[in-house]
């Protein structure tokens, strides 16, 4: 029981001390998979820049506010219980490590969209977007963990050593994007392409390379332990830490950019779609970009009497403050100026399909979603898809077109990564349009559980936009406008032929003209 004791107290110093020299994170999640098969919601254009809504010739979006959550376990995964009698919370390690996966990743991502308009010209559209967008990732193994509480384990010398952090141990970024964007719909065969350019600004950069972070013993009795750390934080942005405090430049100067190219293609009831998102180079950082290393790459604790520490079964925090105190004293990092880099921004792909049906009234769809979470392309190293953390998922969803103002959809989410398989993430969405030109749509999605409690994932998106042209005398069957013809005239039977085709042949040919019309082509996903 003391071994237990010892390790978890010097982890929590360790990962805490870091924490106080500046350590912070980042990786974006998928969300708003609900979107890619709307009928009518502009915003289905950032995930396709071949999409288009179908009943508007302009719009324009209004903030739109997008967050996303991801933890390794779920709260009632952590043990936690609470005794009334003596008004104290208990945590449940032994449960909680039995939760955990062999590498533990807390996520956070936020997306808030300022502006944008889009508006169609004849058979092509243009669009603008500007946002500001940030993710966190913060990556814990479980080993650390486990050497916790199995008592089996030996942690004496290196070989045996514990790893409390690898790899990429925490990310973050934040930056703002201008998005400029078109497409066309070709004339003669049902097929759209679009495309955008994004105009990438970042503010802030923090992330973690090389890192090999572990604890081990040197004797049986565990009288000392050793932490041998070897890492490299690179850090970049308006904001600088250097002795003890930031300093802010105010302005950012980050440049970079990614390119997005989608097509959609429509064959009777089905349309195929496919896109490439934020395929480039990423973000060029030359602002206050700086370096960290540990300035010793081992720290030895000894002398610590836990019994100072756990006393009549109590947490005593004056020792535990001292011997934190103690700790960032002796661990130091040492600060170097860096050279400029470049940070890719992860690269999705995705996959569509869909069938719609009940006379245009519900769509059932079909969502493949790839990332690679460092991009595949980066100057100096041409296209990289090696090496590369991969993950997708596949959504199956059904949306259902009510009314003219009124657009509901739910689905699930089947998510896979090198590192966790999850086939229960449900969500569902509502856009309503209650005056022709306010639309307010909301969506949760990725609901790892139907219960709070039981959540690992989720998404949540609000928004509004503004809608002008409609259309919507224009029926719409898979996609393709069709204009209802005018109640037939009335045909003397025993009139000449000739005189029976001049009243049959203008409206065939209103029909087709209706068609190949440029300016009556409708947009859609």
């Amino acid at each position: 029981m003391k071994k237990i004791y010892y390790l978890t107290v010097v982890c929590a110093f360790l990962l805490s001390a870091m924490s106080a020299n500046n350590v912070y994170a980042q990786h974006e999640l998928p969300s708003n998979e609900l979107m890619y098969h709307s009928f009518r919601l502009p915003q289905s254009n950032l995930f396709n820049p071949a999409f288009f809504p179908r009943n508007n010739q302009v719009y324009v979006s209004l903030p739109r506010f997008n967050v996303s959550f991801g933890f390794p376990v779920t709260y009632n995964e952590v043990g936690l219980t609470y005794d009334a009698q003596r008004d104290k919370t208990t945590l449940d390690i032994f449960q909680l490590i039995d939760k955990m996966s062999d590498n533990n990743h807390l996520n956070f991502d936020m997306e808030l969209d300022l502006i944008g308009f889009g508006f169609r010209v004849k058979r092509a559209f243009f669009t603008f977007g500007s946002s500001i967008v940030f993710n966190a990732n913060i990556t814990l193994p479980k080993d650390a963990f486990d050497a916790l509480t199995d008592n089996t384990k030996s942690l004496i010398g290196r070989d045996n050593a514990m790893i409390l952090a690898s790899d990429d141990f925490i990310t973050a970024s934040g930056y703002a994007r201008i998005s400029l964007g078109g497409g066309y719909e070709f004339e003669n065969i049902p097929l759209t392409v679009g495309g955008h350019i994004n105009i990438l600004n970042g503010f802030a950069n923090v992330n973690t390379h090389k890192t090999d972070i572990r604890l081990y013993a040197t004797d049986e009795y565990y009288t000392a332990l050793v932490a041998s750390m070897d890492y490299r934080i690179q850090s970049a942005g308006i904001a600088s830490y250097k002795k003890d405090k930031f300093n802010f430049d105010g302005t950012p100067s980050n440049y970079g950019f990614t390119f997005d190219l989608g097509a959609r293609y429509i064959y009777d009831h089905f349309i195929f779609s496919a896109a490439l998102i934020d395929v480039g180079p990423g973000i060029h950082w030359t602002q206050n970009v700086n370096t960290y290393r540990p300035k010793s790459n081992t720290i030895t604790f000894e002398g610590v009497d836990i019994t100072s520490l756990i006393s009549g079964g109590e947490f005593d925090s004056t020792f535990a403050q001292s011997f934190r105190d103690s700790l960032t004293n002796t661990y130091e990092m040492v600060e170097n100026e860096g050279s400029d880099f470049w940070y890719a921004v992860p690269t999705k792909i995705k996959l569509g399909a869909s069938y719609t049906f009940a006379n245009d009234m519900l769509r059932a769809g079909f969502l493949f979603h790839g990332q690679w979470d460092k991009g595949i392309l980066c100057p100096g190293n041409g296209f990289r898809i090696p090496n590369n953390r991969f993950r997708f998922n596949t959504t199956l969803s059904l949306t259902a077109n009510l009314k003219d103002w009124i657009e509901v959809m739910a689905g699930n989410s089947l998510v896979f990564d090198s590192h966790n398989t999850d086939l229960f993430n449900p969500g569902a969405g509502i856009i309503i349009t209650p005056f022709k030109a306010l639309q307010i749509y909301t969506m949760v999605d990725y609901l790892s559980s139907m219960y709070i409690v039981d959540c690992k994932n989720f998404n949540v998106s609000l928004g509004f936009n503004l809608l002008f042209g409609n259309s919507s005398k224009h029926k719409v069957v898979n996609d393709m406008p069709v204009v209802s013809l005018p109640e037939a005239a009335s045909v003397d039977r025993d009139a000449p032929e000739d005189q029976e085709k001049s009243v049959e042949e203008p409206a065939e040919k209103s029909v087709q003209e209706q068609m190949n019309n440029p300016s009556g082509n409708l947009f859609s996903n």
